[in-house]
């Protein structure tokens, strides 16, 4: 009973390498949150808003004369403000898009739309 009270406890051996170990990691960990905080943000939320109110003022005017969309529902985009800096040119009495970018839009989209059943056809033949 003697010798149990007076006995030190045991020490590791790896004691000295894990606390320089643990060091080594947190100063990585460190670095990796200074590299982090300072980077620049890949998304552009003001794009994001640009974009969605083309789609808006896109869906507005191909609904004004279809029959088959509910026009009370739909509204008319937001106005852009002079000096913008839209990267679309708008016309100024209903604030949407100008005919020549209007009709690239609808191009675009038959020719989307004429493609997609053509896939779904190759899709069905393998």
């Amino acid at each position: 009973e003697v010798l149990e009270a007076t006995r030190v406890p045991p020490r590791s051996l790896h004691a000295g390498y894990r606390k320089k170990e643990m060091s080594r990691i947190t100063e990585g960990n460190r670095e990796l949150l200074r590299r982090l905080q300072g980077a620049t943000p890949s998304y552009d939320p003001l794009k994001w808003d640009q974009d969605e109110r083309d789609r808006e003022g896109l869906k507005y005017r191909l609904s004004q004369n279809a029959h088959r969309y509910n026009k009370a529902q739909l509204h008319p985009p937001p106005r852009q403000r002079a000096g913008g800096g839209s990267r679309q040119r708008y016309d100024s009495e209903d604030g949407g898009l100008l005919d020549d970018e209007l009709n690239r839009q609808m191009e675009e989209f038959k020719m989307q739309s004429m493609s997609l059943p053509m896939q779904q056809a190759m899709a069905g033949t393998r």
